[in-house]
């Protein structure tokens, strides 16, 4: 990981940058500080958005008179580098971090500042109770969202036009469609291990009408849902709606073989180059069954910026999070490139400057319009329960199984995998 102290920018840089004005900006809080003090922020990035970022954060040194020490690297690697600075206490004062990391680092919300006591300095006001939800743990909120996300249902409408068949609203619409694509053996929609088990954890809450997570977001699934997971799966391959997720490919989407598949709000690049290039490619709506007792989907922070529980510093911690989060001058730089913003004054600044279109602005209005959605559990990309269940429906894939005999040693292995 690189470590940079901020210097200023060239001075034409700084003017176009000084120029963006922020409608959230620190009022409260804008007179200089002490240019002695320092702190350290960390987040990864590819070469573009760390270099945005560096130049953001010199903007803020110049305007408040904090120093700050810059830790960065690509994703790869980010996260041992991080466990063993949380292991030694060295982590920095502020920091971006995963949704899933936020419970292991911070289990009862005590692992990092609580935001609210520096409310001063942060406008929290920028952002929804609803987004503020997604970093907040145990009623205490330990992180700022840099952008909502959520699993996206992506379809490619010149092949479901080419069958005359609308885009699936329900599973029983899939089935439908896929009755009709068969026969050229193209799958109206095509998951990967991971996101069957996403979209079975979805249908089991939109039948019974009950989460299968704790209050403590631990997986507590009945050996009813586990059946009903397993003949979910059974149903999709049997009937040719998707192939077994190991068969998964992302680029038999851009080759025109598959017309479906699921993909991140956050993570539309492909589709949107496959637009460009003229295929008429839509997000479709979260899919429910005909007779739905609950949406089933859910809404995870793109990432979070947090602060360090024992800062030294934690009003000038505080202005670099808001900074992050709410500024212009930051929002101006880095764009979408953590998301589309979760933060009012944010998404102003990208609406403004018109750099705010395209299937990730359209994903990310999806997930606000829905309303329904509730802050997933932090375990259910957990690789110990998606690897259970793949394990189980291969079995009964295979016919080695049934679901009715699977489901039992299913319930166990998930229940269990995180004890």
């Amino acid at each position: 990981m690189r470590n940079r102290t901020i210097l200023p920018l060239r001075a034409a840089a700084m003017l176009t940058a000084a120029a963006v004005l922020c409608s959230s900006c620190m009022a409260r809080r804008v007179n200089k500080v002490d240019e002695k003090v320092s702190i350290s922020f960390s987040w990864w990035g590819n070469d573009t958005r760390n270099e945005a970022t560096v130049d953001a954060l010199s903007v803020f040194r110049e305007k408040y008179g904090i120093s700050v020490d810059a830790h960065y690297s690509e994703f790869s690697g980010f996260k041992a580098n991080m466990d063993a600075q949380f292991r030694s206490g060295t982590e920095c004062d502020v920091m971006q971090i995963n949704y899933d990391w936020l419970y292991e680092y911070s289990p009862d919300g005590r692992g990092f500042y609580d935001l609210n006591e520096l409310s001063d300095y942060i406008s929290l006001d920028a952002f929804t109770e609803y987004s503020l939800g997604t970093g907040t743990v145990n009623g205490v909120l330990n992180g700022l969202p840099t952008g909502l996300n959520a699993i996206t249902f992506i379809y490619n409408k010149d092949i479901y036009d080419s069958y005359g068949l609308d885009i699936p609203e329900t599973w029983e619409d899939l089935f439908k469609a896929a009755e009709v694509m068969k026969k050229d053996q193209i799958y109206p929609l095509s998951l990967t291990d991971k996101n069957f088990f996403i979209c079975a954890c979805a249908y089991v809450e939109q039948v019974t009408g009950r989460s299968p997570w704790g209050s403590d977001w631990k997986p507590q699934f009945t050996e009813e849902d586990c059946l009903l997971m397993l003949e979910f799966y059974d149903r999709l391959t049997s009937e040719k709606v998707s192939a077994p997720g190991k068969s998964f490919e992302r680029s038999n989407f851009t080759d025109w073989k598959i017309a479906g598949l699921t993909s991140w709000a956050s993570d539309m690049q492909t589709f949107e180059e496959m637009r460009q290039e003229g295929a008429h490619i839509v997000i479709g709506s979260y899919l429910t069954t005909e007779n739905s007792l609950a949406c089933g989907w859910y809404v995870k922070p793109v990432s979070l910026i947090c602060i360090k529980k024992s800062t030294e510093h934690p009003e000038e911690a505080a202005m670099l999070a808001d900074f992050s989060v709410n500024s212009a001058e930051m929002s101006a730089l880095i764009g979408t490139s953590r998301g589309i913003p979760a933060s009012l004054p944010a998404k102003e600044t990208l609406e403004s400057r018109d750099m705010l279109h395209g299937m990730e602005a359209e994903a990310a209005a999806l997930i606000y319009e829905t309303g329904e959605l509730e802050v997933m559990s932090p375990y259910l990309e957990r690789s110990e329960l998606i690897g259970a269940y793949t394990d189980s429906c291969e079995r009964v894939y295979y016919k080695e199984s049934t679901p009715a005999e699977e489901a039992a040693a299913l319930c166990e292995a998930l229940n269990g995998a995180l004890v």
